[in-house]
């Protein structure tokens, strides 16, 4: 009964609250900008009011157990409230994550956690590796906020199973408060949505769920099995987050910087609507959840290792689903789409290149050419055939080579290192990019472009893309 009090408490509370802070917001203009991932301005600040209802209900009840985590969120949600009005900076913004998650770790007596009861590592290892934990789940579910009812699934989700797992404590009192309020945004940020969480809001229930699942009780005694329940709870961010880092390192890019290639993108892609891609989503993160509570309350070994297999299983086989859709996709149109380039950017005079000499722009389009692909055969051929106009407009005294079918190599004895040229070179790439939507992120530098010469401490673009310097497959734009 007390459960349904609170659940009741917070979603009345919440749809009181947060049509008010919509004008309020859109009075103040404090709406999320327009960019190459979000097409209309729409008002922040909906994590602030879930924040507001947690520390509003926890006062009035004076919930003693939940109370740190509330204070060490504090400072934490007024940076990224900050964040989402003025860009503030991601070192800042992750020194402050690190300060938040280290005092909480203070203020908490180590018999709390979950980890205490498995001495297998000193203190001095085990709290840097929670910290590293909790900061990446912050980043991890900030970085899943990216569609419209994503991030209030996964939340209100992972705080039903922690507040099954919490049964009888205060703790689960304030989930089922937490769950009242998330239902509340959910139904203002259903497409389209009214209002984002914001910064703020991914962060705050970041911390507060990451820091909850490592204080949960033990049913069955001190079991290894505890260990993997946070894992799976956060298994879908933490997935979206590791493909998300090995990508962006892959297309030299920086690992803050946000990009349309998370899983609920790819979803899109394939064909998927909003609200389609949201239901794959929130059964992921349900089938998860499920996993994680097995884990909780079964005791036998073999219950455990079963369980666990067909999660993993289950999850993979999810992954590669969406990629063999994906490509199959793009194999429709590839064996006509991977001649386009050299259709378009065609050899026709052979010319020697000093390798002593050479300064290069290198374009790898397979980021792009993927997307492009899913959209069909003209939109490649447009997609390439603007391309080579790009080309020849932008390096008119330059020479270039394809490599394979998606790579063109730019050749100049023109010094593209030089500061002013190569931002001007970005600038107008950017706009190429933005004209065709496959914008990826908003890096320095765009996915795939790449400046190197004679200078360069990296394998030689001559020998890496085998260029001969003596019969030369380079060639004048024509």
């Amino acid at each position: 009964m007390l459960y349904a009090l609170y659940f009741l408490s917070s979603l009345a509370l919440g749809f009181l609250l947060f049509p008010q802070v919509i004008k309020f917001a859109k009075k103040l203009k404090l709406m999320s900008p327009t960019d190459y991932r979000r097409k209309s301005e729409t008002p922040l600040l909906g994590g602030a009011v879930v924040y507001f209802i947690m520390v509003a209900v926890s006062t009035i009840m004076s919930w003693d157990e939940v109370r740190n985590i509330l204070l060490c969120s504090f400072p934490l949600v007024g940076i990224s409230l900050i964040d989402d009005v003025v860009e503030v900076s991601s070192k800042l913004r992750a020194f402050f994550q690190v300060a938040c998650v280290s005092t909480w770790l203070y203020l908490t007596p180590h018999a709390e956690l979950i980890i205490s009861h498995y001495p297998m590592l000193p203190s001095f290892v085990i709290y840097p590796l929670i910290v590293f934990w909790v900061v990446g789940v912050i980043n991890a579910i900030n970085m899943i906020d990216g569609m419209d009812l994503e991030a209030g699934v996964f939340s209100a989700l992972v705080c039903l199973s922690l507040a099954i797992m919490f049964r009888g404590h205060v703790e689960s009192y304030f989930l089922f408060t937490l769950l009242g309020a998330l239902c509340a945004f959910m139904w203002f940020n259903k497409p389209p949505a009214k209002i984002y969480l914001g910064d703020c809001g991914s962060v705050f229930l970041g911390f507060t769920l990451a820091l909850l699942s490592l204080k949960l009780p033990l049913v069955k005694g001190a079991s290894f099995t505890y260990l993997f329940v946070p894992l799976l709870l956060f298994a879908f961010p933490e997935i979206d987050a590791m493909l998300a880092i090995f990508r962006r390192l892959k297309n030299s890019g920086s690992i803050l910087s946000p990009d349309k290639d998370h899983l609920h993108h790819r979803l899109q892609k394939v064909g998927f609507s909003v609200r389609g891609a949201v239901g794959v989503v929130a059964a992921v993160i349900f089938y998860s959840c499920v996993t994680a509570l097995a884990n909780f309350y079964f005791k036998g070994v073999v219950q455990i290792l079963t369980v666990n297999f067909l999660a993993i299983t289950g999850l993979v086989m999810v992954l590669l689903s969406l990629y063999f859709v994906e490509n199959k996709m793009v194999s429709q149109v590839s064996n006509m789409s991977q001649s386009l380039i050299h259709k378009f950017l065609k050899n026709d005079k052979a010319l020697h290149v000093n390798k002593d000499n050479y300064y290069a722009v290198i374009y790898d389009l397979l980021p792009y050419y993927k997307e492009i692909q899913l959209r069909g055969i003209s939109e490649v051929n447009d997609f390439v055939k603007s391309f080579s106009e790009f080309v020849r407009s932008h390096h008119q005294e330059s020479y270039y080579h394809t490599y394979g079918s998606y790579t063109v190599i730019v050749l100049s004895n023109k010094n593209y290192a030089h500061e002013l040229n190569k931002l001007d070179l970005i600038k107008e790439y950017y706009k190429f990019l933005r004209v065709h939507n496959v914008m990826k992120s908003e890096s320095p530098i765009p996915w795939g472009m790449t400046f190197s010469s004679y200078k360069s401490k990296d394998e030689c673009v001559i020998k890496k893309f085998g260029i001969s310097t003596e019969n030369q497959d380079i060639i004048k734009a024509a």
